[in-house]
């Protein structure tokens, strides 16, 4: 298993080793996940000002992202976000392709894809699809291939010859059918419940609607439909050609859903400015339905249609009045009820502001009236960031803390780092992290599926352990991809998650057969299965005894 990990097509470990040796990994950790919000705070602020915003509207962008659950929590369509708690070399490098999208709307496509080329060398999914979403945007918008796009092509092409290289002496040969079987909602769109259908939906209307409203929209546009156009190909041909889902097209939402806000604050910004109210108003209610469309998908699409649609004062009386009824109910209604319910503040807020909006035709203008709602709308958006059920930033400032500040020893953490070196280890097939956390050999766990992306020999090799270790993988993959949507349904509901019930549950007899498979020493089980044997290691939920 190490030594084909070594073999990915990716330097980002090896770079990230080679600077742990001389900062040490936890420093390394923290400066590289630094660097990297870094980056996209700067390419948030300048897109927005390419955009023609001034530096209000760059920091309502700065908002408005910051607001956004989908860019700190869960994206709409892969659920890989751009902040996540923890370093990898995907949250690494998708601040430096925004940085690279910010240079391709400044016109500089060349060192765009020479930024885009070298990032391939440390991630090439998240650099390819991005060079690959800005070349098919030029292709719709220019109708025809340019002198501009072969350059760049070759640009990028040259940015990433040590990937090529390495590709072409170890090329990887994967096996995304398995991989799809692993992880099935993030690659499988057919396979989503419908609570993730209309949420998506939702949400990619509103980040569409603040791109074909924009005045650069003739720019932005084509973006929002290569966007669109490269994830249906995966997703009406994912099943036919199974090769298709290791591509994930699905990770572009994060892209588009970060350009959607800048686009919004860019177009909202100059509205809130305006001494009418029916300017400024309807512009205060979609700032605050764009900040917080992530906690209901109805709020998304009412804020979408205020964008589209509510330029007269008939449309702005009838979206003021639907949204003020269903701000109002939701006050009222059990977070449960997906998709009605939303939070209380945001409810209120929704309330007030539809009201606002919808009334606003028939208030007088008035001198410093753009002022005060510019004032209120860039307060208000970080306020909502910061509620605890609101935005995104206090889940994300406690999981960040968790992964990266949480310096206190597990007990069995402390345990197995007194164990002997050539000790090795096996667990329950649903087991993740044990190879991490012991430092230890590991016979199979959960999480080494991804080794399916880019090789197949040792996925197999990995399946085999997996089966031998009880879990039947003829059954397994339905009974995955239905906990998957259960525990998918679960979350965006606001339900319990429910009990795991799609890997095996081992008996005494199974756990004894099992001890000393692939040359195991220990053998790790829950604390609820007792073995007539004196435990190496005990604690709440877990259970460790020395195989024979």
């Amino acid at each position: 298993m190490i030594a084909s990990t070594s073999g990915a097509p990716t330097f980002f470990w090896h770079a990230f080793a080679g600077l742990g040796q001389v900062f040490g990994v936890r420093r390394t950790a923290f400066l590289l996940w630094f660097v990297g919000r870094a980056a996209a705070g700067w390419a948030t602020w300048k897109t927005a000002r390419l955009l023609g915003a001034g530096r209000g509207g760059a920091a309502l962008a700065l908002a408005l992202v910051l607001a956004s659950r989908h860019l700190f929590l869960a994206s709409t369509l892969a659920g890989d976000p751009l902040f996540k708690a923890d370093l990898d070399q995907t949250s690494f490098i998708w601040p430096f392709a925004l940085c690279a999208v910010a240079a391709w709307l400044a016109g500089r496509k060349l060192p765009s894809a020479a930024g885009l080329g070298l990032l391939a060398n440390l991630n090439p999914l998240v650099a390819g699809l991005t060079f690959g979403w800005l070349c098919l945007a030029e292709l719709i918008a220019q109708r025809r291939p340019t002198k501009d796009l072969a350059a760049a092509a070759l640009v990028f092409l040259a940015g990433a010859l040590p990937l090529l290289l390495r590709l072409l002496a170890h090329p990887p040969s994967g096996d995304p059918a398995l991989m799809a079987d692993c992880a099935p909602l993030t690659y499988l769109a057919w396979r989503w419940p419908a609570e993730r259908w209309l949420e998506a939906a939702c949400a990619l209307a509103l980040t569409v609607a603040a791109l074909i409203r924009h005045p650069d929209a003739k720019r932005l546009t084509p973006l929002a439909i290569s966007a669109l156009t490269l994830w249906s190909l995966q997703a009406l041909l994912g099943p036919i050609f199974p090769r298709l889902l290791a591509l994930q097209f699905f990770r572009l939402d994060v892209a588009l859903t970060w350009l959607g806000a800048v686009a919004a604050a860019a177009l909202l910004w100059p509205r809130l400015g305006r001494d009418e109210p029916a300017q400024a108003l309807p512009a205060l209610a979609a700032v605050w339905g764009f900040a917080c469309g992530t906690a209901s998908p109805l709020l998304a699409a009412w804020a979408a249609a205020l964008l589209l649609f509510g330029r007269t004062p008939r449309t702005l009386t009838l979206m003021g009045t639907a949204g003020a009824v269903y701000g109002a109910a939701a006050l009222f209604l059990p977070q449960t009820w997906f998709p009605l319910s939303m939070p209380p503040a945001a409810a209120a807020g929704t309330c007030l502001l539809a009201i606002l909006a919808g009334v606003s035709p028939r208030l007088p203008a008035g001198p410093g009236f753009g002022r005060l709602c510019g004032r209120l709308g860039l307060p208000a958006v970080l306020v909502l960031a910061f509620l605890p059920m609101g935005g995104a930033v206090p889940i994300h400032i406690r999981e960040t803390r968790t992964a990266v500040a949480d310096r206190t020893p597990d007990p069995f953490d402390l345990w197995v780092r007194d164990t002997p070196k050539e000790a090795r280890f096996a667990a329950h097939p649903a087991s993740s992290g044990l190879r991490l956390r012991s430092r230890r050999p590991v016979y199979a766990e959960w999480s080494d599926f991804a080794v399916a992306l880019w090789d197949r020999r040792e996925a197999a090799a990995w399946k085999g352990r997996m089966e031998a270790l009880g879990l039947r993988w003829a059954d397994f993959r339905e009974r995955h991809a239905a906990q998957e949507r259960a525990w998918d349904r679960a979350y965006l509901q606001r339900l319990p998650s429910p009990e795991a019930s799609d890997f095996p549950v081992w008996s005494a007899e199974d756990a004894r057969r099992l001890a000393g498979i692939g040359g195991s020493t220990f053998l790790l089980v829950p604390s609820s299965l007792s073995l007539a044997r004196e435990p190496a290691f005990q604690d709440a939920g877990l259970t460790v005894y020395r195989t024979p």
